[in-house]
């Protein structure tokens, strides 16, 4: 055991060194951008190998410029065809960010505080706590702490936000507002109904005007019927358990 214990210090010692000798050449401006994105392409590389990742894009801009902008991997294992920069993935828990910033546009215009409270926006909006209901702010909506458990299979089986919303009332609560933690899907549904309710837009229509247009993001879509069916677009996988773990595709 000591001589693990040993090794292990060794190790991270070693580590240490490194790093601290790769921070100095940098500091020393020993390496170009161009040789920085050597190095991080082969560490993607490495990366794609060990977590088994079919395929993504990368860009790496500085002061402005582009110093890395590359595809990896295919689109779909199955038919191998490349991954490129031009590829649509899923946006998923990112779009938690964007509906922060569309939120906080809404409130930067005084059109709502985050310690508004939801219930005064949204009447539908009800959770099986009546107490929780009448407390819970737009704030609240953000945090992942407003005692509401895990009940994204809600989402998953891609019911309507009006049934969402109504279902979530008989979703027993999973501890006291904001005395624990619960990550959630539904509370930022909750948050796009808000931006819906107070802004008079969709919560697709929001984010398209507000972020992706005057961004220039032209190959970006808040909603997945509305990618072109000529696209170019990665496929979901999994590890199949009953082929060895295997990397397979499967439909969206």
């Amino acid at each position: 055991m000591q001589y693990k214990i040993l090794f292990l210090l060794l190790v991270l010692q070693l580590s240490l060194a490194k790093s601290f000798a790769q921070n100095k050449k940098a500091k020393e401006g020993s390496l170009s951008a161009a040789q920085w994105a050597t190095i991080f392409d082969k560490y993607i590389q490495e990366g794609l190998a060990m977590w088994q990742t079919p395929g993504l894009s990368v860009v790496v801009v500085k002061n402005g410029e582009i110093v890395l902008k590359k595809g990896y991997g295919v689109q779909n294992i199955a038919d191998n065809v490349p991954y490129t920069t031009s590829t649509l993935s899923t946006c998923a828990s990112t779009t938690k960010a964007m509906t922060a910033v569309c939120m906080s546009m809404l409130i930067d215009e005084g059109k709502i505080k985050w310690t508004d409270k939801v219930s005064d926006i949204l009447t539908e909006f009800k959770l099986s706590n009546p107490y929780v209901t009448e407390e819970i702010t737009v704030k609240d909506l953000f945090t992942h702490n407003t005692g509401l458990g895990n009940a994204d299979l809600l989402w998953v089986f891609g019911y309507s936000r009006e049934e969402i919303l109504k279902r979530m009332s008989y979703v027993p609560m999973a501890y006291s507002l904001r005395s624990s933690f619960v990550y959630q899907n539904l509370m930022y549904i909750t948050a796009g109904e808000v931006i819906r309710k107070v802004s008079g837009k969709s919560w697709e229509d929001f984010v398209m005007e507000r972020l992706f247009t005057p961004l220039g993001m032209t190959n970006t879509y808040a909603s997945y019927s509305k990618i072109p069916a000529t696209a170019a677009k990665t496929s979901s996988h999994h590890k199949d358990k009953n082929d060895n773990d295997k990397i397979k595709p499967f439909p969206y």
